[in-house]
């Protein structure tokens, strides 16, 4: 899918790491995904998660304003804390939906780390499993 704002240049959104700007989202809504119309009950919408130009990820308040900047719902970016905090802080955490249950947080190292093949190092922290850790720990 080809995007072309006024301003003539052209943001092309497909995973292509040759091309110029990527963008990383979700689409969610009614009838999208299981329990959609939680977080937009009347319609569909893509919420935008990270952004890479080049070959480049960019922070996440760079990510932000681009998505802004083309009309974009972002997910929200929570402050900087160690893995454990997210463990212990993650089912306490709000949902940016009021209607829908928080599924869990992204991390990245404040110093982005990437494999032998290249790929971004990211982590998931889902609630269900920090609450199954805490539980069984």
């Amino acid at each position: 899918m080809r995007h072309s704002p006024g301003s003539g240049c052209s943001i092309i959104v497909e995973d292509d790491p040759d091309c110029g700007v990527t963008l990383y989202g979700e689409g969610s809504g009614r009838r999208i995904q299981k329990g959609g119309g939680n977080y937009i009950p009347d319609g569909q919408s893509f919420v935008l998660f990270d952004v890479r130009i080049g070959g480049h990820w960019l922070d996440p308040g760079n990510m932000a304003d681009v998505g802004r900047s083309l009309g974009l719902n972002v997910i929200p970016t929570l402050p900087c804390m160690t893995l454990s905090d997210m463990m212990d802080r993650v089912e306490s955490l709000e949902s940016a939906w009021p209607n829908a249950p928080l599924e869990g947080a992204i991390g990245r190292p404040v110093i982005p780390l990437y494999d032998n093949k290249g790929h971004r190092i990211t982590t998931k922290v889902k609630v269900k499993d920090a609450a199954q850790a805490r539980e069984s720990g």
